[in-house]
């Protein structure tokens, strides 16, 4: 199973929300091309149009962590401030440290 890491949060919804359109659309091409690929940004962005729920990392650390754990890599999607990222950072710290594969995919648009 694969995560992608991809920034979501911004000031401007309308950055966020095209974020979670990137994203989605990567993962799934991942998915049509047989990968089980998992994208919190995907899963949570939809959560929260049904629910009040924060979209700060803080909030969702937990969850991604926890997703995470079960992956056998992690794909970090390098969307326009994959960089910046306090979210795609500490993935990245988590995964080293639990010694999941990490591959970085250049973003194309």
């Amino acid at each position: 199973m694969v995560y992608v890491a991809s920034p979501y949060s911004h000031p401007d919804p309308e950055i966020c929300n095209n974020n979670f359109k990137e994203v989605t659309e990567f993962v799934a091409n991942l998915c049509s091309q047989g990968i089980v690929a998992f994208s919190p940004i995907t899963y949570g962005h939809t959560l929260i149009g049904f629910h009040d729920l924060p979209s700060n990392w803080e909030y969702w650390e937990d969850f991604c962590f926890t997703f995470l754990k079960k992956c056998d890599k992690m794909i970090v999607y390098m969307m326009p401030g994959w960089e910046l990222s306090k979210g795609v950072k500490e993935e990245i710290k988590f995964a080293d440290k639990h010694k999941i594969k990490i591959v970085f995919e250049k973003y194309i648009k």
